[in-house]
C-alpha cells in the first residue's frame, strides 16, 4: 500500500490535464487553479473522514480492554463430561454460573470485577456427583482461561494468562496445551521447536504466518506423528490442545481466543485515492500557480516557500500526535475539521484575489524619464525590462 500513492499520482496527473480538465472546460464550467486547490483541499477533508469511519469499525471488531480492577475470564473443559463451574465472591456470592459440556468452544469472555488490583477468586466445580473447590489468583487488566480436566476420577483446574491484544504485524499468535502423559515438541517450520510438558503443560505464545497448517511435525519420547491445525489467519489468537481419541489417534482440538482480521486491507483504497487526488488538485496546481504569479526575481524563493509548508504541516502533525492525547480516529476527525477551515479561509482570500496575467510579468514596463530644457520640463517615456 506504501507504493500505491506514488504510483497513482503519476497516473492522475496526465489523467487530469489530458482528460478531466478538458472534458470540465467544454462543459462551459470556469475552472479555475484557485478552484481546483479549493476542490483538493475539501477531497483531503473527506479523506481523513473516511479514514475516521473506518478506524472506528476496526476498534469495533478488536476485543474489549478489561478496565481497571477487572479481568476477562473463559472456561475450557477438557474433561469427558459435562462440569458446572461456579465463580464465587465474598459470602459466597455467585459472579458467574457455567455449565460447560466437554470440549465445547466458548464463543467470549465475562468480564469480572475485583476489589483491589489483585485477588483471589473460589471456584466450586461440579462433575457428576462430586463437588470441587479450587482457589486462583488473578490480576486486573488481564485475560484468563480456566482449564478443567480430570484428575483420575475427580476434576482439577488450573487458570493461565492469554494474550491480551491482536498481534501488531498480522501475524497468528498460538499455543499448546498437552493432555498426554509425556512430552510433546512441536516444530513449525525453521523456528526453535516448542516443548510442551507432560500432563496438562502449557506452552508459551509462538507467532506465525497466515497458512494452512495440514501436517504440523510432532515428536515424543517414542513416536513421531502430525497435528492438522487447519487455516491460521491474519492477527487471530488460538489455542491446541493435544489429546488422544480413541480410534482416531492424535489430533489437535482448536479454539479461538482472539478472532483473525476481518476487514480487507482493500478498504484503504477509498483513502489514497482521495488523498492522491487531492494532492494533483491542490499540490500540483499550487506549484504551478504560485510560480506563474510571482514575479522573475522572487519565483526561486516562492517554491521553497511553498515546500515550507510541508515542513509546518509535519510539525503540526507531531505536535499533536505527541500532545493531544486523542485516539486514532479522534486525530484524523481533528485534522480534517483543522482542514476543513483552512479551505473556507482558503477559498474566502480566493474568492477576492486578483490573479496577475502572465504578460503583465514579463512584458516591459513604462518608465518616464525627466529632461529639463530651460524652463520646459518634458516627459519622455520609455521602455525597460523588470
Amino acid at each position: 500500500m506504501q507504493v500505491l500513492n506514488p504510483f497513482l499520482v503519476l497516473v492522475c496527473i496526465p489523467l487530469f490535464d489530458l482528460v478531466i480538465y478538458p472534458l470540465i472546460s467544454k462543459c462551459g464550467i470556469n475552472f479555475s487553479s484557485l478552484r481546483k486547490m479549493a476542490v483538493g483541499m475539501i477531497l483531503a477533508c473527506l479523506a481523513f473522514a473516511v479514514a475516521a469511519v473506518i478506524e472506528i469499525k476496526i476498534n469495533g471488531m478488536a476485543p474489549p480492554q478489561p478496565g481497571s480492577q477487572e479481568i476477562y475470564l473463559q472456561i475450557l473443559n477438557l474433561a469427558d463430561d459435562e462440569v458446572k463451574v461456579t465463580v464465587l465472591g465474598n459470602g459466597n456470592h455467585s459472579l458467574l454460573i457455567e455449565s460447560i459440556k466437554s470440549f465445547q468452544k466458548t464463543t467470549n469472555y465475562s468480564k469480572l470485577h475485583l476489589k483491589t488490583k489483585s485477588q483471589d477468586f473460589h471456584f466450586h466445580l461440579k462433575y457428576h456427583n462430586l463437588s470441587v473447590y479450587t482457589e486462583h489468583s488473578v490480576e486486573e487488566k488481564n485475560w484468563y482461561s480456566l482449564i478443567v480436566h480430570e484428575n483420575g476420577k475427580s476434576v482439577s483446574s488450573m487458570m493461565v494468562k492469554d494474550i491480551e491484544n491482536k498481534t501488531t504485524n498480522g501475524m497468528t499468535a498460538i499455543r499448546f496445551i498437552n493432555t498426554l502423559h509425556t512430552d510433546v515438541n512441536i516444530s513449525l517450520g525453521t523456528d526453535t521447536p516448542i516443548s510442551v510438558g507432560e500432563d496438562y503443560g502449557v506452552s508459551p505464545y509462538r507467532t506465525v504466518h497466515r497458512g494452512e497448517y495440514p501436517e504440523v511435525h510432532c515428536k515424543t519420547e517414542d513416536k513421531d506423528f502430525s497435528l492438522n491445525l487447519g487455516l491460521l489467519d491474519f492477527g487471530a489468537s488460538y489455542l491446541f490442545v493435544i489429546i488422544n481419541i480413541t480410534n482416531q489417534g492424535l489430533q489437535a482440538w482448536k479454539t479461538e481466543d482472539i478472532p483473525a482480521n476481518k476487514m480487507s486491507i482493500a478498504w484503504q483504497l477509498p483513502q489514497y485515492i482521495l488523498v492522491t487526488v487531492a494532492e494533483v488538485m491542490f499540490s500540483v496546481t499550487g506549484l504551478e500557480f504560485s510560480y506563474s504569479q510571482a514575479p522573475s526575481s522572487m519565483k526561486s524563493v516562492l517554491q521553497a516557500a511553498w515546500l515550507l509548508t510541508v515542513a509546518v504541516g509535519n510539525i503540526i502533525v507531531l505536535v499533536v500526535a505527541q500532545f493531544s492525547g486523542l485516539v486514532q480516529w479522534a486525530e484524523f476527525i481533528l485534522f480534517s475539521c483543522l482542514l476543513l477551515v483552512v479551505c473556507l479561509i482558503f477559498s474566502i482570500m480566493g474568492y477576492y484575489y486578483v490573479p496577475v496575467k502572465s504578460e503583465n510579468i514579463h512584458q516591459p514596463a513604462d518608465k518616464q524619464i525627466l529632461h529639463i530644457q530651460g524652463e520646459v520640463i518634458n516627459l519622455e517615456t520609455k521602455n525597460t525590462k523588470l
